[in-house]
């Protein structure tokens, strides 16, 4: 089962994978070393094939539509992701990327689909978020400033 914003999508031997990656870079020039800098965690892609029937040829166009949508600012779509192996992830929102590919299939009267979405808001991209802000410095107010401008005001009455 696969639904986007609780909208199901009935596709055939749909077969539904998530993959994590943690990017790093080798930092270890020449030699043999194996230090790496971290270059932080990205977002669960989900890869989705299966097949649609034929007879059902109004999917594909309605998978292609929802594959093309944007929203109000021009950026692709988010949507609700509604599968198992998402869940397991931990993935509620996804958008769509790469290609959307459809051909047909050698032996049965069907197309076969595949697809990939990537994860968007992910729990990583949030404590992140979070982390930034609780370590954002402070500004400090300038007093002597402030109390500058209250005396300009007072001058001027």
């Amino acid at each position: 089962m696969f639904s986007l914003d609780g909208k199901l999508l009935p596709i055939d031997n749909l077969k539904v994978s998530c993959s994590k990656q943690y990017k790093d870079k080798d930092m270890s020039g020449q030699s043999s070393s194996t230090h790496s800098s971290e270059q932080g965690d990205k977002g669960v892609v989900i890869s989705v094939s299966g097949t649609i029937p034929f007879k059902n040829e109004l999917l594909l166009t309605e998978l292609y539509d929802i594959f093309s949508q944007k929203d109000e600012n021009g950026d692709r779509k988010v949507f609700r992701v509604g599968n198992r192996a998402a869940r397991l992830f931990r993935v509620r929102q996804a958008k769509f990327f790469g290609k959307l590919s459809s051909q047909e299939h050698s032996t049965l009267m069907a197309w076969e689909i595949s697809f990939s979405m990537r994860e968007h808001n992910s729990v990583s991209e949030q404590i992140e978020k979070r982390d930034r802000e609780q370590n954002k410095p402070q500004q400090n107010q300038n007093t002597q400033h402030q109390q500058a401008l209250m005396d300009a005001e007072e001058a001027l009455k």
